[in-house]
């Protein structure tokens, strides 16, 4: 069977119709009259997901790493179910039984000190990037299930303590599947690791504004210049509520958009499809921080669904 995506976006409110051809190309040895089409409708943009609901909301199993990259999308769907009214018993059961699993499971590899590894005490030292993961992952998911405040607080106090004088957080730590960093894997600019560990505190509550307004003079001394930076570091300051620097960064690049039939996005030089995805979110969610509409980022969510996969998902776990 060939499957093949259609993205329809209607741009006129006031013509409410679209046409499209599409040729179908066959097999030249397909079996005569066996040819079919189908065509399957929704007036939701992350359709695909729902209908492939199950394949998302998966037990968290592996080691520190692939256990969390499997915690973290069943908070994310209960949120966005819940937000479009389609959230049955059936999913939240699941969901919620396997955010206890997943949050019980990761603990097998905290270090003492309160961070998390891939293989916990086996290895020499906590991650700075995981521990901050686990730390806004398990924060976001005490909307559904209880999670230790000692063990936020305790991720807090160690990432804290690695502040370095500059105010930026080392990336120590050995991270085993760099795809789960998306578009921080292999990032050289010492602000880009910073941003996403300040984004880790804010959305855990913390409120030491000496350790934030130290790690933003960081971002301050080491600018961005990717796209996927830019917009990291714009949602960060706008998490930050200094609204106006993270609205100049959003309208100083502004200019290098690719614009074409309502979608927008942006493209990183050398950069995968992956981390061109995760850059739209951050976009997104540094114009929604910032207050804008949900139509104002409306052409960034269509290139978002355009880069669904088959079953729902996306390339980065960012």
């Amino acid at each position: 069977m060939i499957k093949h995506v259609i993205c329809i976006f209607l741009l006129d409110e006031d013509n409410q119709t679209f046409s499209q051809s599409y040729d179908l190309n066959f097999p030249e040895d397909a079996v005569p009259d066996s040819e079919r089409a189908f065509v399957d409708v929704t007036g939701i943009i992350l359709g695909i997901s729902i209908k492939n609901m199950n394949n998302l909301v998966n037990l968290p199993t592996g080691c520190g790493e692939q256990n969390l990259v499997h915690f973290t999308p069943n908070y994310l769907i209960l949120d966005f179910l819940s937000s479009i009214g389609k959230l049955n018993d059936d999913i939240k059961s699941i969901a919620i039984q396997n955010l206890y699993t997943g949050y019980q499971r990761e603990f097998n590899f905290r270090h003492y000190d309160g961070s998390f590894s891939a293989f916990g005490e086996t290895d020499k030292t906590g991650s700075m990037f995981l521990t901050a993961f686990v730390l806004r992952s398990f924060s976001q998911a005490k909307r559904y299930i209880f999670i230790d405040d000692n063990a936020l607080a305790d991720m807090q106090t160690w990432i804290v303590a690695r502040q370095q004088k500059d105010g930026c957080f080392p990336n120590i730590g050995q991270i085993f599947d760099s795809r789960i960093q998306g578009g921080l894997a292999g990032e050289k600019n010492s602000g880009a690791i910073t941003a996403y560990v300040v984004t880790s505190l804010l959305i855990s509550k913390y409120d030491n504004q000496t350790v934030i307004e130290k790690a933003f003079s960081c971002l301050n001394k080491n600018p961005p210049s990717s796209p996927y930076e830019i917009f990291l570091y714009a949602y960060t300051k706008a998490l930050a509520g200094d609204n106006e620097a993270a609205q100049k960064l959003i309208d100083d690049i502004k200019p290098r958009v690719n614009s074409t039939d309502g979608i927008e996005y942006y493209k990183n030089p050398n950069g995968t499809q992956a981390i061109n995805v995760e850059t739209a979110a951050y976009a997104i969610l540094a114009n929604l921080q910032l207050g804008s509409n949900a139509s104002d980022v409306l052409p960034l969510a269509r290139y978002l669904a355009m880069k669904l996969n088959s079953l729902g998902g996306f390339y980065s776990t960012q």
